[in-house]
């Protein structure tokens, strides 16, 4: 991540010190001044982290960092929360925050870790994954007092299955994102997020397809993920899924159509959503070779 300052900001998880009497890993961070020719010393920030969900990284206007992670109980319950910690400090010191007590005690790897986005207002938008009483949910809360608390955490797809991986970024259109899912094996859902309003307006769906990433610029989403049943990934060849759609406004969704100066050569369109006029993806293939 590279903050406003032109910083490029790397943290990733570590288990160099790990025992056998540490539940958890921890967070490392080295940084660049120099347009990344070279790096500081990698430093420890943060304890007591899950060794397998990922981590995100966001600056708000004043350049205070943020990184969520999943949160590793040290004794008790295996309790696997999601934090957001905040330095505003440039990264020397570090504050954490619970986003929500979920309360799912699980001695396994998720392999889940959330996303985080900032909005121009620096609200701090969260959506992660977690089990609640025995159903998988996603779930998305934002904080207005940059992350010092945040709000009731609220089910972020009511139609979901087995939501996961979800990413999100913030865009002129809104919060945009997109999710694993299943429905007859593996399923992409992608759409824009109103925390405020509690809704979701789902803008498409891809099938056989799974871990999305999405961008934004000005009114142009676009999201990529991996072609393949999740099932038997590793019988397939990786190639990427990217699906873009033009021209779309969270108040006009039902006039989202695909840029027309970029010719659709191989291009095959997808089912149409209520929410959508007509969207497309192309496939690059990543490797030839197959999937260990």
């Amino acid at each position: 991540m590279v903050d406003h300052n032109g910083r490029i900001i790397v943290a990733w998880i570590d288990e160099r010190h790990k025992t056998s009497d540490n539940r958890g890993a921890e967070i490392w961070m080295a940084t660049s001044t120099d347009g990344g020719k070279t790096f500081s010393r990698d430093r420890k920030i943060l304890s007591n982290v899950c060794e397998c969900c990922r981590t995100a990284l966001a600056v708000d206007s004043r350049n205070n960092l943020y990184i969520s992670y999943r949160w590793v109980p040290p004794t008790g319950a295996m309790n696997r929360d999601i934090v957001v910690a905040r330095s505003e400090d440039d990264g020397q010191t570090f504050k954490s925050t619970i986003v929500s007590h979920d309360g799912w005690d699980v001695n396994a790897c998720p392999i889940a870790g959330a996303t985080m986005t900032i909005d121009p207002s620096d609200r701090i938008h969260v959506v992660w994954f977690t089990q609640l009483q025995d159903s998988p949910r996603l779930l998305i809360a934002s904080s207005t007092d940059h992350g010092l608390n945040f709000s009731k955490a609220d089910v972020f797809d009511r139609d979901q299955k087995l939501a996961k991986h979800a990413h999100a970024v913030i865009t002129a259109s809104g919060i945009l994102a997109a999710w694993d899912d299943v429905n007859d094996g593996s399923l992409i859902k992608w759409g824009l997020v109103d925390p405020v309003r509690h809704s979701l307006k789902l803008l498409g769906t891809q099938q056989k397809a799974s871990y999305p990433i999405v961008a934004g610029s000005g009114h142009r989403l676009t999201v990529v993920g991996i072609n393949g049943d999740g099932s038997t990934f590793s019988r397939y060849a990786i190639a990427a899924l990217i699906l873009t759609v033009e021209n779309c406004s969270f108040s006009t969704v039902k006039h989202c159509h695909p840029n027309p100066k970029r010719p659709l050569t191989s291009a095959s369109h997808l089912p149409a959503s209520p929410e959508v006029s007509s969207t497309f993806h192309r496939r690059f293939p990543f490797s030839e070779n197959r999937v260990a």
